[in-house]
């Protein structure tokens, strides 16, 4: 695909979200300021309350990278969403960009085209860039398909429940109840979008009420509340080493996921029941 020239003179922030994965998210720095594009505004990694060794390496890393790598740190972990919008307010007021583009901390970035490439599709109605996403076994993630009506919703919030407590034959039953194509559509995988000036005009970040997981639809409804849509540009990828962070952050990573999902799924039903005004505030 060609790249219109003035894609690359648009200023981009990037802001990487760290817990206890240091090593991750200085590789992620690495590869990012490899990337030939020339309006790098700046490479935010927000620690997420990790802990002062951990964070120790952090520091270090931005001291020998230095020029356009900053590093904020929260006193405790405030989940996946709160920590993303506090990195996009910083970058948004800091660098006066609001082309921000949020990453895993566990991705590198493979293609020096990355950014002039999502670039390319920000126009129209289009408030959310999404690239493909490569895995560790080289294929690339299939499409992030999720439910948006109330009633699979709440399914799905049910069919967590009844895994949480160990009732197999309940949440089979559930899963094939919520887990229908004619349910599901698609979103932009959560490791890495980009967001355009565009949804800025409508929200100051993501939907600040969950901790983990769900913010993937919650982000759709945004979009749909607002008359705005997403794009999937397959042209151009990321590699994703998958679920690093987590591992290293939860003792039992079976039991906290549940917990987890089992909180933002019904954060998701009330999302997508919210009226645009009050969701926005949520934001």
């Amino acid at each position: 695909m060609a790249v219109n020239q003035n894609d690359c003179n648009v200023k981009v922030a990037v802001v990487i979200l760290n817990y206890q994965n240091s090593s991750d998210s200085l590789a992620c720095v690495k590869s990012i300021c490899k990337q030939d594009y020339p309006e790098l505004a700046g490479i935010l990694v927000v620690d997420n309350g990790s802990s002062k060794d951990n964070f120790a390496v952090l520091n270090e890393g931005r001291r020998k990278c230095g020029g356009a790598f900053k590093l904020i740190r929260l006193r405790k972990n405030q989940g996946f969403a709160r920590g993303n919008n506090i990195g996009i307010s910083y970058a948004r007021r800091e660098w006066n960009t609001d082309h921000i583009l949020i990453v895993n901390n566990d991705t590198l970035f493979t293609d020096p085209e990355f950014f002039s490439k999502l670039l390319a599709h920000s126009k129209d109605h289009v408030a959310m860039i999404g690239p493909a996403i490569r895995l560790r076994n080289g294929f690339i993630q299939k499409e992030y398909l999720v439910p948006t009506e109330v009633l699979p919703l709440f399914y799905r919030w049910l069919f967590f429940m009844a895994q949480k407590m160990h009732g197999e034959s309940l949440s089979a039953w559930l899963r094939e109840k919520w887990h229908r194509k004619d349910f599901l559509h698609k979103a932009l995988h959560g490791c890495a979008i980009l967001f355009t000036p565009l949804f800025f005009e409508f929200y100051t970040g993501m939907y600040s009420k969950t901790f983990l997981y769900a913010e993937e639809e919650i982000l759709l409804f945004q979009l749909k509340k607002a008359g705005l849509s997403q794009c999937y540009v397959p042209e151009t990828e990321i590699f994703h080493l998958e679920d690093q962070s987590t591992i290293l952050a939860f003792e039992d990573v079976e039991k906290s996921k549940l917990h987890y999902c089992c909180q933002s799924c019904g954060h998701a039903i009330l999302a997508r029941i919210l009226p645009y005004g009050i969701l926005k505030k949520l934001c």
